[in-house]
């Protein structure tokens, strides 16, 4: 049961007004605990109503900062982006960044994308222009596509025994790379299945949508919207990623001492274990390539447009 002044602070903190009736005092100091009695407030028509017209004031309120800069972070797995997030984020204030891998940045309100000044995530190209900020400095690594592949591989499989319910370390901790890479759920998996293109261009989750000719037009297209990147960075020359950045950004940002999330450091952490290097054999690469086979065209002009601005 609760008392009769904690159903008064109720309606006072959640709907704003004072209890209507000695009626609704004795219904609601029925409830087996406060925990119950908020539930019975925020679940009603008219807690549900205040708690929306609260947020809206709130956002309305907040000041809105469209004409300023926004530094966008296209985070493509398995390509150096958690050292590139650390070597950024110290320049900003904690309350104007996002996680490093943030995902489903449509679930945000148009306030909260505000005020951010750093948005690093696993985003679309589609995704990171809708953010109601400009200018927008969109920035993104590209690795050797067959390394990537062979880092994600190594990475998985040095997780630890715990993290076996993801079925990524799951499979690399019991094929051999050939048999990983063959593997029907990896090959339809949209993490691996040419990510340049599909973060670019937006393509749908579903292999049924991934047939040869809608692969063709969109590597086609990620091509052509890689210019539009304000620093394409690559991988194997983090230095001269930095260099991009910190000319796109007016940043000074510094080389981390050592690559984070790398597979032959994170061992040092609790659980994780020290795999071997793998080799890219000629069975292997024959079992990669449909996974990467328009991540090689994209790469290359990646390639180009990296050195033409060094």
């Amino acid at each position: 049961m609760v008392s009769r002044e904690e159903v008064r602070w109720a309606y006072v903190m959640l709907l704003g007004r004072e209890p209507e009736s000695e009626e609704a005092y004795r219904c609601h100091t029925e409830h087996e605990n406060v925990m119950a009695l908020r539930a019975s407030f925020l679940g009603c028509e008219e807690g549900l109503s205040r708690i929306r017209r609260d947020i809206r004031i709130a956002v309305e309120q907040l000041p809105f900062n469209y004409y300023r800069p926004i530094i966008i972070h296209l985070h493509i797995e398995k390509t150096g982006g958690t050292s590139l997030y650390e070597c950024l984020a110290v320049h900003f204030d904690q309350t104007s960044i996002t996680l490093p891998h943030t995902t489903h940045i449509q679930t945000y309100s148009l306030g909260e994308l505000n005020q951010f000044d750093f948005v690093s995530g696993h985003l679309t190209l589609g995704e990171a222009m809708s953010l109601p900020r400009y200018p927008k400095i969109i920035i993104s690594l590209f690795r050797e596509p067959y390394a990537r592949l062979i880092s994600f591989y190594r990475f998985h499989r040095a997780h630890p025994y715990r993290m076996r319910h993801d079925p990524m370390v799951q499979l690399a901790q019991d094929c051999d790379p050939v048999e990983f890479f063959t593997n029907a759920e990896v090959r339809s998996s949209h993490r691996l299945f040419n990510a340049y293109v599909r973060q670019l261009v937006g393509l749908p989750d579903e292999p049924t949508d991934w047939r040869p000719e809608v692969m063709a037009c969109a590597t086609r297209e990620a091509i052509d919207k890689l210019a539009s990147l304000a620093v394409v960075g690559i991988t194997e020359n983090f230095t001269g990623a930095l260099a991009q950045v910190n000319s796109a950004t007016g940043l000074a940002i510094e080389q981390l001492e050592c690559r984070l999330h790398s597979t032959n450091t994170i061992s040092q952490q609790e659980g994780f274990c020290r795999v071997p290097e793998v080799s890219l054999t000629s069975n292997l690469k024959e079992a990669i390539y449909p996974l990467i086979e328009f991540d090689l065209m994209v790469y290359e002009q990646a390639k180009n447009i990296a050195a033409a601005r060094s």
